[in-house]
């Protein structure tokens, strides 16, 4: 039988094998309480039990669809999936705590691990609520078995990533910023990072502390603004205002050095035959190369002048390597030279210096920013033979930040406008596909995961995360502005400096991020919807809710398990739904259809979370209904049209829809 927590009155029943739809109506008009529904029966499909007693498998993942209608100013309601382990009679406090946090009047409580799609109809600034007006949001709320504390269990912005181990303050840390990107050995034993005071630092990256037996931290005799970099024998190149090239062993003991003309500031690149190449300040670029047998010996392979100008930027290689291409922040040109001897083969003219570097992608596509002066600045995207390729225009700021790649080409770079664009190659033009505002200037590279992820610092003191499609996934602060370039683990802790003089190693706990950012309200419907009221718009009802929630089976790459979630939302012409506002069918179409796979519109709201493997465990089986809670005020939400259907292996996928087709 289906059950039912105090508060609650009538079932929630899935429309499964024929049963009889049913009804479940919340709040009830009754201030300060909070209630919950959860379904409690039994179902079977193909001779196999998958719910028993309102607890069900979840296997690949479920598809539900239902209807709702929200009456009063209360504080909202879920839909929540929670794991089996909890009993039919379990729900939260009230108030903002929508019968999904807390600790119910009664004594008992949703355990974690749990998630949920909240309607949330009242701003509060406990739980960090978007907006301030008490506008209406639609938000997911996840929270892992190891979550110290349930009230937190619909907080905006709590969870995600945390430290791996506390900031590492390193010793003689004075005037130390870190503005340099950290870099692992290729056994990710050693994390190596330098600081602006003049040292090369090494820790165990497990840790956060320097391994024994080593000969760190290294001085370099002035400030050290290169970062490292490492040959395939572990050896470490670091370039520094001493002058010298300085090279060390993996224990931080001299290899050799070389005198060069001027303080050198350029961040070395390594081909595959472990030439190195950067530049110094009086404009001289180089390249050096190393004979090993019983033991190994460095020598000058090249030099190229450019005149008197400094060249600070990070080469980069032609896929062939067979070209090395640099600028300076005093000239005005993209150099490409021949890495074999040194000559030039050709220069690109980008309208002003640039404090970028350049980053070259597979086709053999240089891309590099440059400051226009007068207001301007540019992405330039520049062929293999020194020809433009596309140009585009920043305004009114420069970049001063190197391109980073995306795994389908997309090119992201950081502004002073305080924005990270996300750029599109269309061959002839560049196109702007998002761009993601943050607090400060944007001066560091960005890192991209192979998921996508873009990591990224900012001079308000933040390193951010967003996705492909400019959705924040998370932010963490430091003490001081981020203009260090981040590196990623293959275990996917982020290595990060700050102008904190602290290095920091950030992990993704069990705990997927409730974001505040992430939401859906009245200013994302589409135009043929209408509501009496942008803030309390979820009374201009009754409502046509989808979700699809697909649960990932094997680990990813970071060993933990995707859960990906997708909403739908439509505006109903009458309770039972028939067809929406627009005279379009609702109810027997494909979008009631649970058993489908839906495709033919984006979702409205959608996110990836991740689950470590004690959780995802936990989530085997689970129970799922809906929870509500109120404070002074009232409300009452009446749901029909309850379903839920489990995802399998061959189900029919649907790209069009005729009776909801996707707006121009």
């Amino acid at each position: 039988m289906p059950k039912s927590a105090p508060g609650t009155v009538s079932v929630v029943t899935i429309d499964q094998n024929g049963e009889t739809k049913k009804g479940v109506q919340l709040g009830g008009d009754v201030g300060s309480a909070s209630s919950a529904a959860w379904y409690g029966g039994d179902v079977s499909i193909g001779g196999f039990d998958v719910c028993t007693d309102g607890k069900c498998n979840f296997n690949n993942g479920v598809r539900v669809f239902f209807i709702f209608d929200y009456n009063g100013t209360g504080d909202g309601f879920t839909f929540a999936l929670a794991s089996g382990s909890n009993e039919l009679n379990s729900y939260g406090f009230r108030g903002e705590y929508m019968g999904y946090a807390g600790v119910s009047s009664s004594g008992t409580q949703i355990s974690q691990p749990k998630l949920a799609l909240e309607f949330d109809t009242y701003t509060n600034s406990a739980r960090n609520d978007p907006g301030d007006s008490n506008k209406d949001y639609l938000q997911y709320v996840y929270w892992g078995g190891s979550a110290a504390d349930v009230w937190d269990d619909n907080t905006h912005d709590t969870g995600g990533f945390g430290p791996k181990w506390p900031p590492y303050l390193p010793p003689f840390y004075a005037d130390g910023e870190i503005r340099t990107k950290p870099l692992l050995n290729s056994a990710e034993t050693r994390l190596y990072f330098t600081s602006n005071n003049g040292y090369l630092h090494e820790l165990n990256p497990e840790t956060g502390t320097p391994n024994a037996g080593t000969n760190f931290p290294r001085w370099l005799e002035d400030t050290a603004e290169a970062s490292p970099a490492l040959d395939s024998r572990g050896y470490i190149y670091n370039p520094g205002d001493n002058n010298y090239l300085n090279v060390f062993t993996p224990t931080g003991s001299w290899a050799w050095w070389d005198y060069v003309y001027a303080d050198a500031k350029s961040s070395p690149v390594i081909d595959s035959n472990d030439v190195v190449y950067f530049g110094d300040n009086e404009g001289d670029f180089y390249a050096y190369e190393v004979t090993c047998g019983g033991s190994c010996s460095w020598s000058r392979k090249w030099r190229y002048p450019i005149g008197d100008k400094d060249i600070k930027c990070t080469p980069d290689l032609s896929p062939d390597e067979k070209t090395v291409y640099f600028v300076s922040t005093q000239a005005n040109y993209l150099y490409a030279v021949d890495t074999a001897d040194g000559t030039l083969n050709w220069q690109f003219d980008l309208y002003g210096i640039s404090n970028s570097s350049p980053t070259v992608a597979d086709d053999g596509t240089i891309y590099i920013g440059g400051d226009g002066g007068s207001g301007v600045g540019y992405l330039f995207a520049v062929n293999p033979d020194g020809s433009q390729k596309w140009r585009y225009d920043f305004y009114p700021t420069n970049p001063h930040s190197r391109p980073a790649l995306g795994p389908d080409g997309t090119i992201y770079i950081g502004n002073d406008d305080d924005y990270l664009y996300a750029i599109t190659d269309d061959e002839t033009q560049g196109t702007l596909t998002w761009r993601f505002l943050t607090g400060g200037n944007v001066r560091g590279g960005p890192t991209v995961h192979d998921d996508g992820t873009i990591w990224f610092g900012s001079d308000d003191n933040y390193l951010y995360a967003v996705d492909s499609n400019g959705l924040l996934i998370d932010k963490f602060q430091t003490g001081a502005d981020v203009q260090s370039s981040p590196t990623q683990g293959a275990d996917g802790t982020i290595y990060v400096g700050s102008n904190d003089y602290r290095l920091y190693a950030l992990k993704g706990s069990c705990n997927p991020q409730n974001i505040k950012s992430r939401y859906y309200t009245s200013d994302n419907l589409p135009g043929d919807v209408s509501v009496s009221s942008n803030n309390d718009w979820l009374n201009s009802g009754p409502w046509a809710a989808r979700m699809e929630i697909t649960r990932s089976t094997t680990v990813n790459s970071r060993n933990k398990y995707e859960y990906t979630l997708k909403m739908w939302l439509r505006q109903c012409k009458d309770q039972a739904c028939i067809q929406d506002t627009a005279d379009r069918t609702v109810v027997g179409s494909y979008f009631e259809d649970t058993r489908i796979a839906y495709e033919a519109r984006e979702p409205y709201l959608e996110q990836t979370i991740e689950l470590c493997e004690a959780d995802h465990l936990a989530f085997d089986t689970f129970i799922f209904g809906y929870t509500q809670g109120t404070g002074g005020a009232v409300q009452r939400i009446t749901i029909t049209d309850s379903q839920l259907a489990f995802i399998r292996p061959g189900d029919f996928v649907v790209t069009e829809d005729d009776n909801w087709p996707e707006q121009p």
